[in-house]
């Protein structure tokens, strides 16, 4: 992407001057162009391409394979999904040390009947441990998931993607707040990823895992049959 992202802006420069030294041409003046001043325009435009592609690429990590039967548990009686929809609700997650203490938190995307809704799906972010805490409660929410470079709290601010239902297309921030958790607000609302760092979890192709049945479900494999 950053190739492309640079050959087009150095070709659009290249029409650009182009275009002026035809002009110059046509006109009665017999002013030199300064090649100098031509390379220091397209180096300029270069390192701004370079610059913006730089921070709209970020590492991503595909969920867990593992199966957890405890957290699958844990989300079937916490969204209250009916027995007979176990079956058929996929379930994704991360590990990331969201606040730098040490014990890794989890980030977890629900997809099912009970779950979903044109507008998204359900995340969860749940506390290290043995025990599960939720400390920040997404619905409606798009994947892949942004932890960003940025804090609030000490804890690393979190990014989805939204879109769908009518709602306004772009990315939603939360913040850790000290006595709620993971927060947003309308003023959270991004229409784009500018001067946003950081990397991707949950980053898998639903659609694709579906397909290829790569996913792992609330009702184990082994209890399917």
């Amino acid at each position: 992407m950053k190739r492309r992202i640079g050959a087009g802006i150095l070709a659009a420069a290249v029409l650009f001057l182009a275009a002026g030294c035809g002009r110059r041409e046509k006109s009665d003046t017999k002013e030199p162009v300064d090649s100098n001043d031509t390379e220091t325009v397209l180096e300029e435009l270069i390192l701004s391409a370079e610059k913006e592609a730089q921070q709209n690429v970020m590492e991503e990590e595909y969920a867990e394979t593992t199966e957890l039967p405890e957290l699958a548990a844990f989300l079937a009686a916490y969204y209250q999904i009916p027995e007979e929809y176990l079956p058929e609700t996929r379930y994704y997650y991360n590990y990331r040390d969201l606040n730098g203490d040490g014990v890794e938190e989890m980030i977890v995307l629900t997809i099912g009947e009970s779950t979903s809704t044109s507008d998204g799906e359900c995340v969860l972010v749940l506390s290290g441990g043995t025990e599960f805490a939720v400390i920040g409660d997404f619905r409606n929410a798009r994947t892949p998931v942004i932890v960003s470079d940025e804090k609030t709290n000490g804890w690393h601010d979190l990014l989805y993607p939204v879109y769908g239902g009518g709602q306004d297309t772009g990315y939603l921030k939360c913040t850790y707040q000290e006595e709620n958790g993971y927060q947003s607000s309308e003023e959270s609302f991004l229409e784009k990823l500018e001067g946003i760092s950081g990397s991707k979890v949950l980053a898998n192709n639903l659609i694709d895992d579906m397909d290829k049945g790569n996913y792992m479900t609330l009702t184990p494999a082994d209890r399917e049959n």
